[in-house]
């Protein structure tokens, strides 16, 4: 249910004139906002590759490092329409990246989560060196909304149009051969659009990969510092 909150005043005028008198008016202004039912994004973990040594680095190659996997849910108090995007907390630090896109993306030198050198972000950067990059997904395999099995759905028009995702990961970072960053939502599958949901969950998927050997200096500790911000998008 969306909350809507009138707040509103009277004025009474009286006066005594003459029925010649010219007629005075006052305005009421009745105002409010309706606003959306509050949803809240969670992730249950965290993406931890622990220690790498020097020596499990390729001089002449990217390091591709495992896949992992965390919970994430958005638990909303009542029914509502949303989208997810994601903020780029380390743009332009993708190692060997190609241009930087709208979304501050960049395509990657690798293959990643099974894709073809998709479109990611960087794990920051030691001085002037980039440390690495890695791709973030929704994984359709799991996904509910209210009990229900739910499919990804993106938009590349701000939510106007919706198309159904047929990848087992979707890349949240994609974005359109024009260079537009994706919406991504979900929906019962062969339904277009954004379900009106309350308890939503699904797995994120993340793999990294690290930058050649010869490109750091790997005579100091160097931390991994990727940052991703998903936002909730109400329809």
């Amino acid at each position: 249910m969306k909350n809507f909150k009138l707040s509103f005043c009277v004025v009474t005028l009286m006066a005594v004139t003459s029925t010649q008198a010219m007629a005075e008016s006052v305005e009421l202004a009745v105002k409010g906002t309706i606003i959306p039912a509050a949803c809240t994004p969670s992730i249950t973990g965290e993406i931890n590759y622990g220690n790498v040594t020097a020596e499990q680095l390729s001089a002449t190659a990217y390091t591709v490092l495992d896949k992992k996997e965390v919970d994430f849910a958005i638990n909303c108090d009542a029914p509502v329409k949303v989208a997810i995007r994601t903020i780029n907390g380390q743009p332009g630090t993708v190692a060997g990246g190609g241009p930087i896109l709208a979304n501050t993306s960049q395509q990657s030198p690798v293959d990643l989560l099974g894709m073809v050198k998709p479109t990611i972000v960087g794990l920051g950067a030691d001085g002037e060196d980039a440390i690495g990059g890695y791709a973030i997904g929704l994984v359709t395999a799991g996904m509910t909304a209210d009990s229900e099995d739910m499919k990804p759905k993106y938009s590349t028009d701000n939510g106007s149009k919706w198309t159904s995702s047929l990848d087992s990961i979707s890349n949240l970072y994609r974005v359109t051969t024009a260079g537009t960053a994706l919406l991504y939502t979900w929906n019962l599958d062969g339904v277009l659009g954004a379900a009106a949901i309350k308890d939503f969950s699904a797995k994120l998927a993340v793999q990294a990969y690290l930058n050649k050997k010869s490109e750091l200096d790997t005579g100091k500790a160097i931390q991994l510092n990727g940052l991703t911000t998903i936002e909730l998008v109400y329809l």
